[in-house]
């Protein structure tokens, strides 16, 4: 079953605001994974829309991820998380707002914890929050 997750967020004030419409689903994955799939964690998979700008798939696998261990937990078989469009109005988006979508989507389908992602008014436009993760796509610093 194919759903629409829309975000929204609206700065206080009216300072502007966030906006994104995600079209998703999830199942079981598939035997071959193909082209345009993303492995998150073990058996949880994430497909991209097709033609996505790459920062919007940076981010859409990046909020998909922060759920991924706590899914397959639960869906030890495997899950395909299939992200069927994301749109958004150019005026009122940031490409971070593709993992805040992600993971709202994610929080209503599957019940899920919170991960700490969210967004909040900064002087400069907006603060992004990722939980336990204070950079996205920095590796952690190796073992001593």
């Amino acid at each position: 079953m194919t759903n629409t997750y829309q975000y929204r967020f609206r700065a206080p004030g009216g300072r502007g605001g966030l906006a994104a419409d995600l079209v998703a689903t999830a199942g079981p994955p598939p035997t071959t994974v193909g082209r345009g799939v993303l492995r998150l964690h073990r058996g949880v998979l994430l497909a991209l829309p097709a033609a996505v700008y790459w920062r919007d798939a940076a981010w859409l696998g990046f909020g998909a991820a922060l759920s991924a261990p706590a899914l397959a937990a639960t869906h030890p078989a495997g899950l395909l998380l299939d992200v069927r469009a994301l749109d958004y109005p150019p005026d009122h988006y940031r490409a971070e707002v593709a993992a805040l979508a992600v993971d709202g989507w994610l929080h209503r389908e599957f019940d899920l914890p919170p991960t700490g992602a969210g967004v909040r008014p900064a002087v400069d436009g907006f603060a992004f929050s990722w939980g336990e993760h204070t950079a996205p796509f920095a590796d952690p610093p190796p073992p001593r």
